[in-house]
């Protein structure tokens, strides 16, 4: 990245001087640019470990405490791909939000950030 921006930076200087040829080589600068920032964009669409459907009767609702860690994610995951809503409960002392962060944003997984020394009000 610095050496792009070194050379965007000595186009710029080239440009103030009239030189005609350095839009081109500003776009020249630039496309590597504009290409990894799509890569990253299509690498930020969130997909999921295949899920089973459950019925609404045979999905149960389920708190693991200590989610984010060892077993708990491990938990986590079997229960989240048997189709079940988990609810994660972690103080993130061992725990780690990189074993659970493949499952936020999916519709029947939710984290929270909490000890449970202290009383958890959740509907």
């Amino acid at each position: 990245f610095s050496a792009v921006w070194g050379n965007f930076v000595n186009m710029r200087s080239l440009q103030e001087n009239g030189d005609q040829r350095v839009e081109s080589k500003i776009e020249e600068a630039v496309a590597p640019l504009r290409e990894k920032i799509k890569d990253l964009e299509k690498s930020f669409t969130q997909k999921y470990p295949p899920v089973k459907f459950l019925s609404e009767k045979d999905r149960k609702r389920i708190l693991i405490t200590g989610g984010a860690g060892f077993v708990g994610s491990h938990l986590t995951d079997k229960l989240m791909m048997d189709g079940h809503e988990v609810t994660v409960v972690d103080n993130f002392f061992t725990g780690r939000k990189r074993n659970v962060e493949h499952w936020i944003g999916h519709e029947n997984f939710e984290l929270i950030n909490h000890d449970v020394v202290e009383p958890l009000y959740i509907e």
